[in-house]
């Protein structure tokens, strides 16, 4: 339903679709109730829609890599290649990163790191951003810290019942450490 509603009252938050906007320079002015204001730059909306499916697929990382022709765009989880981006976009794609994570946009020799904090499906979700520089521009990891995934009840943590009774028992002893 979320998908729907950002489609028929914002501009175009698919990839694909934004992607073509920027290719062809044509932007889709058709929305369900004719306004026009409100525009928002394609390369913002391919940011937002990255951070996005990110999070929708329950990543932890996005890591953005340029290559000599291509800029890799990579989730970690087995880090499964999601885009390919042509090297000409990762300009637009990196400062915008850099600014909302209120990096330096001129300091491209040095590592930064940076926050970027956003609501997302309805959801409060921080990314801690990281530039590396390369020989073919500047590496970028995003960290995803979900807040409402980083407490998981202890129930839930998968151990059989045997062993969540033994480790309940030991949580409650005044000395040691459990690893």
């Amino acid at each position: 339903l979320n998908e729907l509603i950002e489609r028929y009252y914002n501009y175009d938050l698919s990839i694909d679709g934004i992607l073509r906007e920027i290719e062809t320079g044509i932007r889709d002015k058709t929305q369900l109730d004719g306004r026009e204001e409100g525009y928002i730059n394609p390369t913002v909306r391919l940011i937002d829609a990255l951070l996005i499916d990110a999070i929708k697929q329950g990543t932890s990382d996005i890591h953005f890599e340029p290559q000599e022709q291509i800029v890799l765009v990579r989730f970690r989880g087995s880090l499964q290649q999601i885009r390919a981006f042509h090297r000409d976009y990762w300009p637009a794609m990196l400062v915008r990163i850099k600014l909302v994570s209120g990096m330096n946009i001129a300091e491209t020799r040095a590592a930064q790191d940076g926050r970027i904090n956003m609501t997302a499906l309805g959801r409060e979700i921080d990314f801690r951003v990281a530039t590396q520089p390369t020989v073919h521009g500047e590496n970028v990891v995003l960290r995803i810290l979900d807040k409402s995934k980083s407490l998981v009840p202890i129930d839930s943590l998968g151990f059989s019942e045997h062993n969540l009774t033994v480790l309940k028992k030991c949580l409650k002893r005044p000395e040691g450490i459990i690893v």
